[in-house]
């Protein structure tokens, strides 16, 4: 019986190595390679503070500043994505330029993205994913809140905001937005992560264009 046995394996050891190959690479590509074909359920929550004085209009000025912190998710993929399509006739923003730090910049507009992944449940068939998305935007270039509103525990834990009648019109905009994606069909990580940026993106420029 053993002599049989070794003997099949023998005759179709190609044939296991080229399975087991195929199922290795259909695996791996799970991971690294975005595919697939899938349905998507998104819900999106927001909560928005103001800030006004002198009755600002909040109108972006010529140049909007961006600043996408390290720590966010996806902080590269988005600043990508953004630096397309808010510079295109589809928005508000006449152009764009990307921050390294938040130090003040007077007299233009300025906003600060921070985004933060509350879940990411992942199967081939069936994937949720939760994200925190949050923004501040000042007309006047304010940065001076930033910080604080990003690590507050809630949008109305933070110091209070003082703004300087004397310095003009001035507006700042704080928002958190929920995010929830339910994914079902047969897809990649990759292209759930793709879908999830690609959504991300646009509820923060749909925020934009309310400003």
């Amino acid at each position: 019986m053993n002599k049989i046995k070794i003997t099949f394996i023998k005759r179709n050891w190609l044939k296991f190595l080229i399975s087991g190959v195929a199922i290795a690479l259909v695996i791996s590509s799970l991971y690294f390679v975005n595919m697939g074909i899938v349905n998507v359920e998104w819900n999106a929550q927001s909560s928005i503070e103001g800030f006004q004085i002198n009755n600002a209009t909040g109108e972006i000025k010529q140049t909007l500043y961006i600043y996408i912190d390290e720590s966010s998710m996806y902080a590269g993929q988005i600043r990508s994505f953004l630096l397309q399509e808010l510079d295109s006739a589809q928005t508000k923003v006449k152009q764009m330029m990307v921050l390294n730090d938040t130090s003040s910049i007077k007299d233009t507009s300025f906003l600060g993205i921070h985004i933060t992944e509350n879940l990411n449940q992942y199967y081939p068939w069936s994937a949720e994913n939760k994200y925190t998305v949050f923004y501040y935007y000042s007309d006047t270039g304010n940065t001076n809140y930033y910080n604080a509103f990003r690590t507050a525990i809630s949008m109305y834990d933070h110091p209070p905001v003082v703004l300087n009648a004397s310095n003009g019109p001035q507006l700042l905009r704080i928002g958190d937005i929920t995010i929830e994606g339910a994914f079902n069909g047969f897809f990649s990580k990759p292209h759930m992560d793709k879908m999830s940026i690609d959504y991300l993106c646009q509820e923060i420029i749909k925020q934009v264009n309310q400003i």
